[in-house]
């Protein structure tokens, strides 16, 4: 995906958590930030963490 692409999504992820629990525990890692900082303008795809215990099950069913 072109790198407006990701911006673009990182950008909407950011605004739907806005006053959730996940608020500031959402983060991008991965190749994509390696990309990023390298200056791509591609990206393969998104990975991202979520810092809080049993984070990414709770984000996921969250998401669903």
């Amino acid at each position: 995906m072109k790198i407006e692409k990701y911006y673009s999504i990182l950008n909407y992820l950011k605004e739907i958590i806005k006053g959730t629990e996940f608020e500031g525990h959402v983060f991008s890692v991965g190749g994509c930030e390696r990309d990023k900082h390298l200056g791509l303008k591609t990206i393969k795809d998104i990975d991202i963490v979520i810092d809080l215990m049993d984070g990414g099950i709770k984000f996921a069913k969250w998401l669903e």
